[in-house]
């Protein structure tokens, strides 16, 4: 098995997850090794992913915790967003959470939208990760 080759924009730089560890792997063309028994998938550089353990139901999900995990850029800059609804019901209310990471801080902010929004729970935050990249000439290892 040679693996497959995969194009990512050179607008951006990329990480991909295999075996529960993130490599950075730059932007381009790619050859990756590709067996059946893993699903590699890509990040791109400068995101935040919101992790939360699955549920049988969106209510038993919004039980659970969640995780950020922050894959910085070159500039060591990275933004994700989250939408939360109640998952129940029709009603047009919602929160939104904006995670931004910059040079200095990272910053959490809660957007509510609708009049029944303040009913919709919102998860705790258990545990923030931030990948460190010192070398992007090269694979690194997250």
């Amino acid at each position: 098995d040679e693996g497959v080759d995969v194009y990512l924009p050179i607008a951006d730089e990329w990480f991909i997850h295999r075996n529960g560890t993130y490599t950075l792997v730059g932007n381009g063309s790619h050859l990756i090794p590709a067996p059946l028994d893993e699903l590699p998938y890509f990040v791109k550089a400068g995101s935040i992913l919101f992790l939360q353990k699955e549920g049988q139901t969106t209510a038993l999900r919004r039980e659970s915790e969640l995780e950020l995990f922050v894959l910085p850029n070159t500039k060591k800059e990275a933004t994700g967003f989250m939408f939360l609804d109640d998952g129940e019901t029709m009603d047009t209310a919602y929160h939104t959470i904006r995670a931004s990471l910059t040079q200095r801080s990272l910053k959490l902010e809660t957007f509510s939208f609708g009049t029944s929004a303040n009913k919709i729970s919102l998860p705790k935050v258990s545990k923030i990760q931030i990948a460190t990249v010192e070398n992007i000439e090269n694979e690194v290892v997250c």
